[in-house]
């Protein structure tokens, strides 16, 4: 709608500010060059948006989407071996396990299964809830997507 305008309004303006100071029998010898010139704004005008609008169809950069199963990869490889090993099995338990099922996983006591949840809780990849007497710990609803197959 701009270029339109432009296109439109420019020629007109141009004209009203064309000096006839130079002129000679009521006729400037530069004045048939401007007219010629202002005709031409609007096909510079509308050309460079045709060009513009080309070069960003060509050079616009197009990304693939990245697979879930990449990200969560990704996700898993940046973790401690013991923060990975509870994660692998909260998913495969479909991101719901109590506290004391996760002291039970090899080479996690409950002191180690505390503080790695507390870390992970922080982080924001788990959150906790009591659960009578232990705590009830599920895989965030920011992260949730990412790790369970819904």
């Amino acid at each position: 709608m701009l270029i339109i305008i432009l296109i439109v309004s420019v020629p007109a303006i141009a004209e009203q500010n064309i000096s006839t100071v130079c002129t000679i029998d009521g006729m400037c010898q530069h004045e048939e060059q401007i007219r010629q010139l202002i005709t031409l704004i609007p096909v510079f005008i509308g050309g460079g948006a045709i060009l513009g609008a080309i070069a960003y169809y060509l050079f616009y950069e197009r990304t693939a989407p990245v697979k879930k199963e990449a990200d969560a990869a990704l996700a898993v490889s940046l973790m401690e071996k013991d923060e990975s090993k509870i994660l692998h099995k909260l998913v495969s338990e479909g991101g719901r396990i109590t506290q004391s099922e996760v002291s039970r996983i090899d080479g996690i006591g409950k002191v180690k299964a505390h503080r790695i949840l507390s870390k992970l809780e922080k982080r924001g990849i788990v959150a906790s809830e009591k659960y009578g007497k232990t705590n009830m710990v599920k895989i965030s609803d920011k992260y949730r997507k990412l790790f369970l197959k819904d």
